[in-house]
């Protein structure tokens, strides 16, 4: 799938009914392989290159340079300012970025949870980093607060933001105008955090 063309190869006899199929049954998997490849394609480090600007860490673009070197325990690591990846896996680097930020995510959020909430006295049942994609955090009828691991690549203000949105449903279940002058009344440039998800939301990898 180098330029995008995807190829199945089958025995000859298959009926094409089969292979429609089981393309159907795949579409999911095709589809997020197929955005790997091409995110790969544009952003990826490239051995004539050395680094990549792709990646994102609390809000800033950071260099991903390859490395032939095993130095760290882990394929992936940040250090000094850049993500080094071993040049063998850099073909996982979405998955080993995943990963990455999943980690980061869990000791981060629930700490900034654990301050908003002692600040404005609304306390959830529990707080977990979910595997989310398309939101950045949600609040059950119950009050356990969902956080999507993608949140450690946005901007340290705007996590705040994620955080004491979801923390504020607690207390208003809907996004009424009083839901939201409670959000501005803990936040009140929680505006400048809207902007920035919005505008820089198709550049973080998913």
């Amino acid at each position: 799938m180098e330029d995008g063309a995807i190829i199945v190869q089958s025995p000859w006899h298959t009926p094409k009914g089969e292979i429609d199929a089981f393309l159907e049954r795949k579409a999911s998997w095709i589809s997020k392989k197929t955005k790997e490849q091409e995110w790969f394609q544009a952003h990826a480090p490239h051995a004539s290159k050395g680094a990549s600007k792709a990646l994102f860490y609390l809000g800033s673009a950071r260099p991903v340079c390859l490395s032939d070197r095993r130095q760290y325990a882990n394929p992936l690591v940040f250090t000094g300012g850049n993500f080094v990846v071993q040049r063998s896996r850099s073909r996982q680097v979405l998955d080993l970025f995943r990963d990455w930020c999943r980690e980061k995510a869990v000791r981060y959020i629930p700490e900034r949870v654990a301050y908003y909430s002692e600040k404005i006295r609304l306390k959830p049942k529990s707080v977990r980093v979910s595997h989310a994609i398309y939101r950045w955090g949600s609040c059950t009828v119950e009050n356990r607060l969902f956080f999507s691991w993608r949140c450690i690549m946005v901007p340290r203000y705007a996590i705040d933001y994620i955080v004491v949105h979801e923390l504020a449903h607690i207390r208003h279940k809907n996004h009424s105008p009083a839901f939201w002058k409670f959000v501005e009344s803990i936040m009140p440039s929680y505006k400048d955090a809207q902007r920035w998800l919005r505008e820089n939301d198709g550049l973080l990898p998913r």
